[in-house]
């Protein structure tokens, strides 16, 4: 689960993702589109974002092709073009895709690429790096984890993808002896890229905004193997969107120039970008080794931005420029479904039903809306409408309903346990480690569900 972020000073966005640059803070937007602030004075083009290295996130990657995690995604969109990006209100709008549309059955769609662009080498930005991008993000020797984007999950989406996902990578192999290029991805000419679907999906162009569509450079790739993102900084330094990266220095085997950080990744005004250019000149992000080694450096003076834990919040909130957001994030406890009490539908919705939501909201030091949604409102998705178990909607659902909650256990109790609860399955919760408002939040779980449902064991 991801918390809420917390920034200081300056206007965020520009780390968010192109879709809150395109709102107009710190960059402009593409041709004939949103226009940026006035250039901003020579003092203020330098933007230092201070972040922790957690486990796991935080430049895990800065390939396209193999991006988990939010916080890298942020950074490489600056550095990768996309074909389509998200507008400031979740809506596909073009980037390096003038136009596309797609055939009357809705398996042929086609992109329309803007001339002239090119990586920061000179090399052409055209339908062959997308078609080549495309197809290694899909191919095994890639290992992708995210491939599922392109490929679809439970029906496949571009033709042939699934199989060719699937299929063993040779022994010493880093591409994959077959291709979709030429078959479901089609390089009409330098400007034209024709994707072909297994069925119709509307969805192909929100699908093609995340990472595993944008361009990646195959002249490093080709170059410098599964290490080309270390050499993204060689040469005065490289890129293709808004920003080119300088300097990218991390604990494998060099030094950083961040004060205290381990990881140093400095990016510049890309000037040969196609588009209106970055009001910014430059970006110094430091990530540091703890939240505290930051939190120190931010308050003495280092650094644009930073976000502060849960014991800093207090005096976050007293300092000039504090600003506070809101995530599309969602926590949500997952059941398994195939294992009992779980697989019985009542249960499932007994558990559900015994929980107050709003209590369990405030357990966190970070303000936390309550739902029973699993889409937040404000992303695409979402259903106002949505009933809980006991056909509530709104804010009549955020509590409990003990007595229905009672009902439901009861009625499975005397069906599977031959009315004795004591021989009804355990369940268990499993959580977090180390992290105080998770475990507050278990036992506030068992409580809530143990008044509710007599009998009910926990551990």
């Amino acid at each position: 689960m991801r918390r809420p972020r917390h920034r200081l000073p300056l206007c965020l966005p520009l780390l968010a993702s192109l879709a809150a640059l395109l709102a107009g803070c710190s960059l402009p937007g593409v041709p004939g589109g949103p226009t940026g602030p006035a250039a901003l004075p020579d003092a203020q083009q330098v933007f230092r974002p201070l972040d922790v290295a957690t486990k796991g996130s935080n430049l895990a990657s800065l390939d396209p092709a193999l991006i988990e995690f939010q916080s890298d995604y942020n950074l490489a969109q600056l550095i990768f073009p996309p074909l389509v990006t998200l507008d400031e209100h979740n809506q596909v709008v073009p980037w390096t895709a003038q136009r596309w549309e797609t055939s009357a059955d809705g398996l042929t769609w086609t992109f329309h690429l803007r001339p002239g662009m090119k990586w920061s080498d000179g090399v052409p930005i055209d339908a062959s790096t997308y078609a080549y991008s495309l197809n290694r993000s899909l191919d095994p020797c890639t290992e992708s984890g995210v491939a599922y984007y392109l490929t679809g999950q439970d029906s496949e989406l571009i033709k042939d993808s699934m199989a060719f996902r699937d299929r063993l990578c040779p022994q010493g192999a880093t591409v994959a002896p077959d291709t979709l290029i030429g078959k479901s991805l089609i390089v009409g000419d330098a400007q034209t890229l024709i994707i072909l679907l297994s069925h119709p999906a509307a969805y192909l162009p929100a699908a093609l905004t995340y990472s595993t569509a944008w361009a990646q450079p195959r002249q490093l790739i080709e170059r410098y193997g599964e290490q080309w993102t270390d050499h993204l900084g060689d040469d005065g330094g490289f890129g293709g969107n808004l920003f080119t990266v300088r300097r990218w220095e991390h604990p494998a085997g060099r030094s950083t120039s961040a004060q205290h950080g381990t990881a140093s990744l400095v990016l510049r005004r890309n000037e040969a970008f196609w588009g209106t250019k970055a009001k910014l000149r430059e970006i110094d992000w430091s990530l540091y080794p703890s939240q505290s080694l930051l939190w120190n450096d931010f308050t003495a003076g280092f650094g644009d931005s930073a976000s502060p834990d849960a014991i800093e919040l207090g005096e976050a909130r007293t300092m000039p420029g504090f600003h506070q957001d809101p995530g599309l994030a969602i926590a949500y406890l997952a059941p398994n479904l195939g294992a009992p009490p779980f697989n019985d539908l009542r249960v499932r919705q007994a558990l559900s039903l015994a929980l107050d939501r709003t209590a369990l909201a405030q357990l966190s030091p970070y303000p936390r809306a309550p739902t029973v949604h699993i889409v937040p409102q404000g992303m695409p998705g979402y259903n106002p409408d949505l009933k809980d178990p006991a056909v509530r909607t709104g804010d009549t659902a955020l509590r409990p309903d003990v007595a229905r909650a009672r009902e439901l256990w009861q009625s499975y109790v005397a069906d599977k346990c031959g009315g004795d609860a004591a021989k009804c399955p355990k369940i268990g919760v499993q959580y977090r480690a180390g992290v105080p408002d998770q475990a507050a939040a278990a036992n506030l779980y068992i409580q809530q569900w143990q008044a509710a449902m007599p009998g009910l064991r926990v551990t």
